[in-house]
């Protein structure tokens, strides 16, 4: 298989709702879309979400480092998978981030199954027969946004609930009441603090979270200050989890963070940790480690990512939580028709993917020019 050319389209859907945390506040997604053709006249299509916040990557900077890796890429031949894996992990991995690794990744793996004609859920040896239940995540709002959002979402059988919280201690007691209110007295509760706190929020905090149940503590300092986090670890690490969300990039970051000791739980996701083969070599890393770890999704997501996220899922058994799946249930639109989303239940099943090739996921026609802010042709 040849690629012959690759276009990047940025998408940006309305969104149902508003999604609000501690860093960021929109009504719109804001995905990046890899559109890779072979000489055989297949597509694949791959989605990732730079985040400056996250990866220090935007859109553009996707473009740029696809631009100047073209010589390596441009009409690479691969015969097998181990070939293309190789390729992915080792020529592109060294030279790229971790987002514009995800996006290319995703839409070659998509291309070699149409390719096969064969899934990647097979190709890559998971669980055919794989289910995935889904966590509920409640953003930030005042408190009449935040019980419109409650309401929507009681109607789906969530196992727990993770909570968005700021710095205010008497809005984050009084918004944990309200879920329990919604949900279930008894909800295993997470909260993601996405940077917000500093050293005393996080001392003064903790304990009265814990207080009502909360279980987990996800980023609560900015990228580049783990030892803070390393702190708080040997503080509370004993009672509950304190987990790395930013933190986490790549598997040099994974490594430091297990070496010295700076948290013991993590999230990974596939667009920040460089594609479904880079993520699963992190985690089998902490795995191998004795450490715990989670699968989160970026909001807005759409079923290209999703479809990711179930594949990853079924190579990976020991995830505590999965996030995501939202689909149509948060974007006006999805790239797919139908989308991919969970169900009452808050479940999907791998058997949505079996019946097309790759990523199983058909491109609902004019979405990319509908929803497009600006494209490349590389």
């Amino acid at each position: 298989m040849k690629i012959k050319n690759i276009n990047v389209y940025q998408v940006e859907v309305p969104l149902r709702v508003k999604f609000s945390q501690s860093n960021n506040s929109t009504w719109k997604s804001s995905s990046t879309i890899v559109e890779l053709e072979t000489f055989s006249g297949i597509k694949g299509y791959g989605e990732t979400c730079p985040r400056p916040y996250v990866t220090g990557e935007t859109p553009h900077s996707v473009i740029e480092d696809l631009i100047q890796t073209k010589f390596i890429w441009d009409q690479r031949s691969f015969a097998d998978l181990e070939e293309m894996k190789a390729f992915i992990l080792q020529d592109l991995g060294a030279r790229i981030g971790p987002a514009a690794l995800c996006g290319f990744e995703l839409a070659l793996l998509d291309a070699w199954g149409k390719d096969q004609k064969k899934s990647l859920t097979e190709i890559l040896g998971g669980d055919m027969n794989h289910e995935v239940t889904y966590s509920g995540v409640v953003p930030s709002g005042n408190t009449n946004h935040y019980q419109k959002v409650l309401n929507q979402l009681t109607v789906f059988d969530f196992p727990e609930i993770k909570l968005k919280v700021g710095t205010d201690l008497k809005d984050n007691l009084e918004k944990l009441r309200l879920i329990k209110d919604a949900f279930s007295p008894d909800i295993p509760l997470r909260v993601d603090v996405n940077t917000a706190w500093n050293l005393k929020d996080a001392t003064e905090q903790i304990p009265s979270l814990i207080n009502q149940g909360v279980t987990v503590f996800e980023q609560i300092f900015p990228k580049g200050h783990e030892t803070l986090m390393g702190e708080i670890t040997r503080l509370f690490g004993d009672q509950v989890k304190i987990m790395a969300d930013e933190s986490i990039t790549t598997l040099q970051e994974a490594k430091t963070l297990v070496e010295n000791h700076l948290c013991n739980h993590f999230n990974l996701k596939i667009s920040k940790n460089g594609g479904i083969l880079q993520t699963l070599n992190i985690y089998h890393y902490l795995i191998q480690n004795g450490y715990t770890c989670q699968l989160g999704a970026h909001f807005g997501e759409t079923s290209l990512l999703t479809s990711a996220g179930l594949i990853f899922s079924s190579l990976a058994k020991d995830l505590t939580a999965n996030e995501g799946g939202l689909g149509k249930y948060l974007l006006e639109e999805d790239i797919s028709d139908p989308s991919l989303r969970f169900n009452q239940k808050a479940k999907i099943n791998l058997m949505h993917l079996q019946n097309a090739p790759g990523l199983g996921i058909s491109i609902n026609p004019g979405f990319l020019e509908k929803y497009q802010t600006f494209w490349n042709q590389l």
